[in-house]
């Protein structure tokens, strides 16, 4: 198998409409509240330090997957996550917190009948979704939704009604004691 390490920014990871999967063998998503607020908290202090126009670049951490072709579609890859599932599960939940924000302003947009901030909000609203967590795409003459992530057998239902709006039970299917359940509750909340 050849390796091909490559440099970039999050944004390109996520540019071309990729489909990430967590393989059978990977551990389900397992970060805590404190790994998911120091994750949050380094973003933070980024965007503060280019706000302040000091020049800073956030170290994301590595990702390594295995990159396959999407048969019948154009231009589609698939990529098996090898380490890395952490952060760029987070990361897409993060971005499904930031659209639920842009929906709600998007209601109070709607209330006010601000018909400029109702077509930003919308843009934005379907642009961060179809890149970060699902789009439609052509298949074989077919159209389809295809989400970004697929999460391990575990967590895929749960992620999957959450980044739908679907306010899911915290508990995993396979968990039955309190204290599993309780910590498989934790982490981003919107």
């Amino acid at each position: 198998m050849k390796m091909e390490p490559a440099y970039t920014s999050v944004g390109k990871i996520f540019e071309y409409r990729p489909m990430f999967f967590i393989p059978k063998y990977q551990r389900a998503y397992a970060w805590e509240t404190e790994s998911v607020e120091d994750f949050i908290k380094d973003l933070k202090e980024c965007f503060e330090r280019r706000k302040s126009k000091t020049p800073v670049n956030h170290f994301f951490g590595g990702v390594l997957s295995v990159r396959y072709p999407v048969e019948g579609a154009v231009n589609q890859l698939e990529f098996e996550i090898i380490d890395g599932q952490q952060r760029i599960a987070t990361f897409t939940l993060l971005m499904n917190c930031l659209i639920k924000i842009y929906k709600e302003l998007l209601e109070q947009a709607n209330k006010s009948r601000d018909s400029d901030n109702e077509y930003i909000l919308e843009e934005r609203i379907k642009v961060l979704s179809e890149r970060f967590l699902e789009f439609r795409q052509e298949f074989q003459r077919k159209v389809n939704s295809v989400e970004v992530m697929r999460l391990s057998r575990v967590d895929h239902p749960f992620y999957k009604e959450l980044i739908r709006g679907m306010n899911p039970s915290p508990l995993r299917g396979c968990l039955k004691s309190p204290q599993l359940s309780k910590k498989s509750s934790q982490g981003i909340s919107c």
